[in-house]
C-alpha cells in the first residue's frame, strides 16, 4: 500500500512540474497515472493510508481538470470534478471548475447551480463570484419613480 501512495507522489510531483511548465497534457498524464494508483481503498489497509489515498486522489482529479480546463477538453474536465464531488460535496475547486467546464459544454442550468454553489460555500471567492451568473442591471431610466416619503 505505502509503494502505492509513493508511486503516486512521484507522478503527481512530475504533473505538477509539466503544469508549471505549461505542458498541460503531459500533467493531465501524470496526474491520470497517479491517480490510478489510488483510485482504490481496498488497496490500503489502515484509515491513515486511506485517507492519504483519499487526498493524493482528490489532489490529482483537480489538477487534471485544471490542465484540461487549460487545454478545452471541457469533458475530461467535468468528469473529474464530478469524481472529486462524490467524494467531497463542499469542494469549491470541484465545483468552480466543474461549472467552468459545463458553461463551455453549454450546460448553462447546471454551470449556474455548480457556480452558485462555490460562491455560497466560499463567499469570499474572487473567481466564483466573478464566474457566476448575476441578475442583469436595470437602467435608473427603467425603474419606477421615487415615492416621496410618508408624513412630507
Amino acid at each position: 500500500a505505502q509503494e502505492k501512495l509513493d508511486e503516486a507522489a512521484k507522478h503527481k510531483a512530475v504533473g505538477t512540474a509539466a503544469f508549471k511548465a505549461g505542458k498541460f497534457a503531459a500533467a493531465m498524464s501524470s496526474y491520470s497515472t497517479a491517480a490510478g494508483y489510488v483510485d482504490s481503498e481496498a488497496d490500503f489497509g489502515t484509515e491513515d493510508e486511506k485517507a492519504q489515498a483519499g487526498a493524493t486522489l482528490v489532489s490529482c482529479c483537480l489538477n487534471e481538470a485544471s490542465a484540461a480546463l487549460k487545454l478545452g477538453e471541457w469533458n475530461t474536465a467535468q468528469d473529474r470534478c464530478t469524481t472529486v464531488l462524490a467524494r467531497d460535496a463542499t469542494s469549491v475547486k470541484a465545483l468552480f471548475r466543474r461549472g467552468t467546464a459545463r458553461m463551455h459544454l453549454s450546460e448553462f442550468a447546471a454551470s449556474k447551480a455548480d457556480l452558485v454553489a462555490a460562491s455560497k460555500l466560499d463567499p469570499k471567492s474572487r473567481e466564483a463570484r466573478a464566474t457566476a451568473p448575476r441578475p442583469p442591471r436595470v437602467p435608473r431610466a427603467a425603474l419606477p419613480p421615487r415615492l416621496p416619503a410618508v408624513g412630507t
